[in-house]
């Protein structure tokens, strides 16, 4: 092979690049460079995130927020057509089409019969679904059920809705067979469920946010799902810690460049710059790596090597975001990968 060679000695490991991409070491003369912070993985997937033609911001792969009767780089098909939650989509037509998993993004799926036969449909093609857990009777409000609700004079979102959003997925998953993924959860109640239902044996996997997490939020922010309390927050993390939740995603969405009154806006989340940092921050390399790379590419399916690369946590422009008062460096682009540092206040 000829090319660009460079040698990275990271902390754990060495590896060699050929014109930017990750091959075996044999030894040979390469431009040696040592980055202590840097170690081997596939870039990361955000489950959750902005629609992109192109890897940025450390994600090898971005899925819509929605799902879509057409497949491209984002390999997701909608379960349902226009992600409507009212007819079955061809699924079999969609993974001809290159689909690797099947989801209406954040629609709810209200309908059971829907939810029921489309699951059943999903299983028999052998496709993965990503789910919201929900339950529209208990979330039409704006502000997690609570004292800062009431003081406020917000509308309640009720935990109990993701709970029962669970349970029932839950049951649809075992009822068809189907492989069910939920993100993201908010609540220490849907992951009081989640739990049950793993005990079980019922395959059930499913993630969170960084934000939902690990972030207290502002009072004039509003996030969808909603965000919870310290209590949910705790439980999210413990989850997220002992293997119960197996992926991370930013869950981003634009920021109105004019708000309206909280009850009016349009939720949105952090750049995916600053959702990555916070989970650095809060969980260190190897859980991020296993968050948003190694979980999301069993959902999807996808061995290492369909996107390799080399991570590296290394400082460039400084980026905030309004939402949270974080502030992160994003990470200087390279055809490997990339992460960025951990955010500041």
């Amino acid at each position: 092979m000829s090319g660009s060679r460079v040698r990275w000695r990271g902390a754990n490991r060495t590896v060699l690049l050929i014109d930017g991409h990750v091959v075996d070491d044999d030894g040979a003369a390469a431009t040696e460079t040592s980055r202590p912070a840097a170690w081997l993985a596939s870039p990361l997937i955000d489950l959750q995130g902005v629609p992109r033609t192109e890897p940025g911001d450390g994600f090898g792969l971005v899925l819509a927020r929605q799902g879509s009767d057409r497949v491209g780089k984002g390999l997701v098909g909608a379960l349902t057509v226009g992600g409507e939650g009212k007819v079955i989509a061809d699924h079999l037509r969609l993974r001809h089409g290159g689909a690797r998993v099947l989801s209406d993004g954040d629609g709810p799926l209200a309908d059971l019969d829907v939810l029921l036969g489309a699951l059943r449909w999903a299983a028999s093609v052998g496709l993965p679904v990503i789910g919201r857990p929900a339950t529209p009777a208990l979330e039409r409000g704006v502000w997690a059920a609570g004292a800062e609700a009431t003081r406020r004079g917000l509308a309640p979102v009720f935990r109990q809705g993701e709970a029962l959003g669970v349970h029932r997925w839950a049951a649809a998953a075992e009822a068809t067979g189907a492989t069910v993924h939920l993100t993201p959860l908010w609540s220490a109640a849907g992951v009081e469920a989640l739990r049950h239902h793993q005990a079980r044996g019922v395959s059930l996997t499913a993630g969170t946010t960084p934000h939902h997490a690990f972030v207290v939020p502002a009072p004039s922010w509003r996030a969808w799902p909603v965000m919870g309390d310290d209590a949910d927050r705790a439980a999210l993390a413990e989850a997220l810690r002992d293997g119960t939740l197996t992926t991370l995603s930013s869950g981003a969405r634009p920021r109105q460049a004019d708000p309206a009154p909280l009850p009016d806006q349009l939720p949105s989340a952090p750049d995916p710059a600053v959702a990555l940092a916070t989970t650095l921050a809060h969980l260190g390399p190897e859980a991020t790596e296993r968050l948003w790379g190694e979980g999301p590419r069993k959902v999807l399916g996808l061995a290492d090597d369909d996107v390799p690369g080399l991570i590296a946590i290394e400082a460039g422009a400084t980026l905030t975001c309004a939402l949270t008062g974080l502030s992160a460096r994003r990470a200087v682009q390279g055809s490997w990968g990339l992460v960025p540092t951990e955010p500041q206040r």
